[in-house]
């Protein structure tokens, strides 16, 4: 099962900076690591939506792709 996930943080002011510590997904025993794993960029043209992806190269990528064998029917992130 392919699972695409995309945390997001909408900033309404310019000189507010989100710091991600990390991602949890609980049913699938996922733990992800900020400045690791992940990392918060801004992929659209606006640049008061930052999304999380995966840190790999400089490219900014809409969210994270998960491949599971894992069946669920309800998923839970906890972003902190």
């Amino acid at each position: 099962m392919l699972i695409h996930l995309t945390p997001s943080f909408f900033l309404n002011y310019s000189n507010i900076s989100v710091d991600l510590i990390d991602v949890e997904i609980p049913e699938l025993g996922l733990h992800l690591q900020a400045e690791r794993d992940i990392t918060v960029r801004f992929p659209s043209p606006n640049k008061r939506l930052h999304y999380v992806c995966r840190k790999k190269g400089r490219k900014a990528i809409h969210g994270i792709l998960l491949n599971t064998d894992a069946y669920v029917t309800d998923i839970t992130v906890i972003t902190r």
